[in-house]
C-alpha cells in the first residue's frame, strides 16, 4: 500500500510541476506510470489520483488517503526543485 501511495504522490506532484514534455515533472509523471504498471499492472494511477482528489473511493481519515498525505508531508522540502 505504501508503494502505491509514494506512486501516487510522484504522479501528483509531476501533474501539478509539469509545464511541458521536456520538464521534470513530466518526467516523475512517465516515471510514476510506468513503475505502476510494470509492478501493479492491473492499476490505473491516474484513475485513483482522480479518485482521491475527487473524494469518491477513498474518503478523508482512511488508511491509504493519510498515507498519501504522510509522504506528501514529507516530500514537501523537495517540491520547489521540481
Amino acid at each position: 500500500m505504501y508503494e502505491q501511495a509514494f506512486l501516487v504522490v510522484c504522479y501528483k506532484l509531476g501533474a501539478s510541476y509539469h509545464t511541458g514534455q521536456w520538464s521534470p515533472g513530466y518526467r516523475l509523471q512517465c516515471l510514476a506510470s510506468s513503475r505502476a504498471a510494470r509492478n501493479h499492472s492491473a492499476w490505473n494511477i491516474g484513475r485513483t489520483l482522480e479518485q482521491l482528489d475527487g473524494h469518491v473511493l477513498y474518503m478523508q481519515g482512511g488508511p491509504f488517503r493519510n498515507a498519501v498525505a504522510c509522504i506528501l508531508r514529507s516530500m514537501r522540502k523537495h517540491r520547489f526543485s521540481l
